[in-house]
């Protein structure tokens, strides 16, 4: 008669066991849950780092953590965007906003997605920037991609999906310094200003962003019914933006201001008035021409040969023309062109930070100014440095 093996005892729930991986290296841990569900990892390192894998797994389970298998982090950044897009379409959030969210976490997807949910590390993260940045990411970029994941990670920990947020925990790499931004000297700015003349839309963009110191989003989807140009003010209140997932292929249209204190009326210096009135005339020949193709049902101020929004990047284009033509080294982008070139000059002559800052749409920051003050009519000290400036340039008005 055959001697019959005897059964190994099935493990009680909560008993973990540590096994040696002979075919890949390292160790294998294994806890034993009520109900016959069973929560695994592999540890690369000794038999110790797998005994602390086990502890941990121990400790989750004591704390009432659902240890049973809660999928990839892929899985859990998809149930967070659904969140999200329910909130844009409640109108709690803009859909600029899921946007953004989207395309920071294209790179953790591609990268991490594959990736368990419970054995997410502060280690895992800290590859993927290092990585992101490797390939070329703006330190700027990488702080964004960090902080969407750290809401995701928030959002799961309060779900009880996740144990901790990693991407708190996970420590930026050293990046390279991104080249500060640049403005105009006066010099360079009288030089553009006459360069710029023959060309109605990049002239009449560019006196507006040096007098008056707007967003380049703001400039770009500014409206006729918002330029008072008998009365010499402007309405703040649209910008342009650009949105759909796909970035290269996204629609442009003008959308409400954003940010607190955005809203604001700015009186004009005659020379931006003078020049909107050019380029108004020009718009409309463009518009004659054009005829049926003509397309501007918003009346935008800036707009292309038919009539439509003009992309950030065409605008960039169209700039380099006369930056070229003046002799101005590099590239310069439209905040350098405008909106710093704008700070520097009306700070340079003696304007304070603080009128600035109003003209600007900038948030005080001290409690009263914030909340409180109310612009009760346009700012206007810049039209007198803008004179100042005229009258030492007088061939800019000739």
């Amino acid at each position: 008669m055959t001697a019959t093996k005897a059964k190994r005892p099935r493990r009680a729930p909560g008993a973990g066991a540590i096994y040696e991986d002979q075919a890949q290296g390292g160790y294998r841990v294994m806890l034993r849950l009520p109900g016959g569900q069973r929560r695994t990892g592999r540890v690369k390192g000794t038999r110790a780092d797998a005994q602390a894998k086990l502890n941990e797994l121990v400790a989750e389970a004591h704390n009432g953590l659902p240890t049973a298998a809660p999928g990839t982090l892929a899985h859990v950044i998809d149930d967070w965007l659904q969140v999200q897009a329910t909130k844009v379409a409640s109108g709690e959030k803009d859909w600029k906003t899921l946007d953004n969210y989207r395309w920071a976490l294209a790179p953790v997807i591609a990268q991490l997605g594959k990736v368990p949910i419970r054995d997410l590390s502060p280690d895992d993260v800290e590859a993927m920037l290092a990585e992101l940045a490797a390939g070329g990411m703006s330190r700027t970029s990488l702080v964004r991609v960090r902080s969407v994941l750290g809401q995701v990670l928030t959002w799961a920990l309060a779900r009880r999906r996740v144990a901790w947020n990693a991407a708190k925990v996970a420590e930026l790499t050293a990046t390279r310094v991104p080249a500060p931004g640049k403005s105009l000297s006066e010099e360079q700015l009288d030089r553009l200003w006459e360069v710029s003349r023959p060309y109605p839309l990049q002239h009449a963009f560019l006196v507006t962003g040096w007098q008056l110191g707007l967003r380049p989003g703001e400039l770009l989807g500014l409206a006729w019914p918002e330029v008072d140009l008998e009365g010499a003010v402007l309405t703040v209140a649209f910008r342009q933006d650009r949105g759909g997932a796909n970035r290269g292929g996204g629609q442009i249209r003008r959308v409400p201001g954003a940010k607190a204190g955005s809203d604001r009326r700015v009186a004009m210096p005659a020379e931006t008035v003078e020049a909107l009135r050019a380029w108004r005339h020009a718009q409309r020949e463009h518009q004659v021409a054009a005829g049926p193709a003509w397309s501007n049902p918003e009346e935008v101020v800036f707009t292309s040969e038919i009539g439509t929004l003009i992309y950030p990047s065409n605008m960039d284009r169209r700039l380099a023309i006369v930056t070229q033509a003046a002799g101005l080294p590099g590239r310069w982008s439209m905040t350098d062109l405008g909106r710093r070139t704008s700070a520097s000059v009306l700070s340079a002559n003696e304007m304070s930070l603080q009128d600035i800052a109003d003209q600007f749409g900038h948030a005080n920051t001290r409690m009263l100014e914030r909340h409180y003050r109310k612009q009760l009519r346009p700012n206007d000290r810049h039209i007198e440095v803008w004179r100042r400036f005229m009258e030492r340039h007088p061939n800019l008005a000739e």
